[in-house]
């Protein structure tokens, strides 16, 4: 007789908090596609001149590049939520590192807090996004690592019995 038993077997945790970055890579570009056709509807109605295609293509590889490195800086909020089990702690950890980003920032040193360099790359900072360097790019990166191989590792070695 064939056997139904092969579609109880259980998923790695591996897996599932793979999917879930997946998902979290895949609303983070929905989101910035949509603020992009947003401000694209808006600049219309409002009849907004447009000088000439490469400055909006110029301005759209800026954008989507500061998407990316948004989203990498994000990863690390998935750790704060699954070890708290909740949403408050990586909340509070956004607010708490918002507020850092943009005192470091303001004193010059931005581009060697992670938090900080998406910002300063889209231009926000004015003057500092040309201080931004390959070691910028490095700290962030790695933060983005850490935060993913942290959340990995508490997913897999954890006791989720609740």
């Amino acid at each position: 007789m064939f056997t139904f038993f092969a579609l109880a077997l259980p998923t790695p945790r591996t897996k599932i908090s793979n999917a879930k970055f997946i998902v979290y890579i895949l609303w983070a570009i929905g989101l910035a596609f949509s603020n992009l056709l947003i401000g694209f509807i808006i600049g219309l109605l409002l009849d907004l001149p447009i000088s000439n295609e490469y400055f909006v293509l110029g301005h759209l590889s800026n954008y989507f590049m500061t998407t990316v490195l948004t989203i990498l800086i994000g990863i690390p909020n998935a750790f704060f939520a699954v070890w708290q089990k909740g949403y408050l702690a990586p909340l509070g950890f956004v607010a708490l590192t918002l507020v850092f980003s943009q005192i470091i920032a303001a004193t010059g040193y931005g581009y060697y807090f992670p938090w900080s360099i998406p910002g300063l790359y889209s231009g926000a900072g004015g003057k500092y996004k040309l201080q931004l360097n390959e070691l910028s790019y490095i700290i962030l990166v790695l933060t983005g690592l850490v935060g993913y191989f942290s959340t990995i590792i508490y997913w897999k070695y954890t006791d989720h019995v609740k």
